[in-house]
């Protein structure tokens, strides 16, 4: 769990992205303020994640911008299980990009 660590967009994911094969299940990331920017390098390692069930991304302010880069990787993505993305303020646009995202990830529940 890495709560409320002040994760820079840039470094919060460079491991992760490095090593996609990491053995990494369950990723807490609440309260880092990621926002947007933080969202593309996630959604990179998320096209090509091996290993993480679950991602609880509460409260980093996405937004919609954010929630539609995740979207993009989610849509490669047949590992992921569980994502919580609460507290984001993804408005109806970010809802809309889940959505054509769920039609061709089947793993997410």
């Amino acid at each position: 769990h890495l709560f409320g660590c002040a994760l820079a967009a840039s470094s919060a994911f460079e491991g992760l992205e490095a090593n996609a094969t990491s053995k990494l299940k369950d990723l807490c990331l609440w309260r880092n303020s990621l926002g947007s920017a933080g969202a593309l390098p996630l959604s990179r390692l998320l096209s090509r994640n091996v290993s993480l069930r679950k991602l609880d991304l509460w409260a980093n302010q996405l937004g919609a911008e954010g929630i539609d880069a995740l979207s993009a990787g989610l849509e490669t993505n047949t590992v992921l299980e569980e994502l919580r993305i609460g507290r984001n303020d993804i408005g109806s646009d970010g809802v809309r990009s889940l959505a054509r995202c769920l039609k061709v990830n089947l793993t997410l529940r």
